[in-house]
């Protein structure tokens, strides 16, 4: 009965200790409580504030009618929207190439024409050579006028590319075409035969210049400079605003066909000035051996 009692007595000493262990937590917890109560009284502070604000927000924003809904989706789904205009457009695509087609087929027509006409012509006359070279000059712009109007109207006529300024496209082919001429005359009359390969290789550097194949803008810029110092790009520039119905820039134009043309023609009548002085030295030197003889 001694041990039970003292062994009582423990449990009730350590229950006493568990009691006030037990206390002190419960006074843990309320101070927790208490600290949770007011941190849920803070969100709830927030809270309101947050749907206050939210309430004010949503009074300022503005209405949309069902029509207006529709055209701010269409925005947001495609923001860009392109619309192209021309500005003196051409009716097909022949018309577009047409200028191109134009140029080369003069520059290659007076090409022809000294594959057939000599480049000085009635060059016995030793006061009077430079007629050599302006009579060959003459024939052969006759010839370049007819074929660039027979290649206009065909154009027109025969295949139906629509011309805006019909006329004035047949003047600037047949300039083209007299400038063509001299610029092969001066060709043949400085290398002879070789002038039609010189010719021929100009052609393919100006094509490539010109903006046929690529456009000229997006070319090296030695093909830019060229451009800017060749006829061909020129005459293909004047003949699509004549086709298209826009004004040309001719000042710059006219400028370096007119340079082409005064500076062939000089060569020529040196080529021809050449020519006469060899042939009067070749015919002394003959006459020469003739005495001798």
């Amino acid at each position: 009965l001694a041990d039970g009692t003292a062994a009582a007595a423990d449990g009730a000493s350590q229950l006493a200790g568990g009691m006030s262990e037990a206390a002190d937590g419960a006074r843990l917890v309320a101070a927790e409580v208490d600290g949770l109560a007011g941190d849920g009284r803070a969100v709830a502070g927030d809270a309101s504030n947050l749907a206050s604000g939210l309430r004010d927000d949503a009074s300022t924003l503005p209405t949309y009618s069902e029509d207006e809904r529709a055209a701010l989706g269409k925005v947001v789904a495609d923001p860009v929207d392109v619309e192209a205009s021309r500005i003196n457009p051409v009716a097909t695509t022949a018309a577009g190439l047409a200028p191109s087609f134009i140029a080369i087929s003069l520059w290659v027509g007076a090409l022809a024409i000294f594959l057939v006409v000599p480049a000085l012509l009635g060059r016995s006359d030793r006061r009077r050579w430079w007629r050599g070279a302006l009579a060959g000059f003459g024939a052969g712009a006759l010839i370049g006028v007819v074929q660039a109007l027979l290649t206009v109207l065909t154009l027109r006529l025969g295949l139906g590319v629509e011309v805006a300024r019909l006329p004035e496209l047949l003047l600037w082919a047949a300039l083209a075409a007299v400038v063509f001429v001299a610029i092969m005359q001066a060709f043949v009359a400085l290398f002879e035969y070789r002038g039609w390969l010189v010719a021929l290789l100009l052609l393919v550097l100006q094509v490539a210049a010109a903006g046929v194949l690529v456009p000229a803008t997006t070319a090296p810029g030695f093909l830019q400079v060229v451009n800017a110092l060749m006829p061909l790009g020129y005459v293909i520039d004047v003949g699509r605003s004549l086709i298209a119905g826009a004004t040309p820039a001719l000042l710059p134009a006219l400028a370096v066909l007119a340079a082409w043309l005064v500076g062939s023609l000089l060569v020529t009548l040196a080529a021809a000035f050449r020519a006469e002085t060899a042939g009067t030295a070749a015919a002394a030197g003959a006459a020469g051996t003739d005495d001798a003889e």
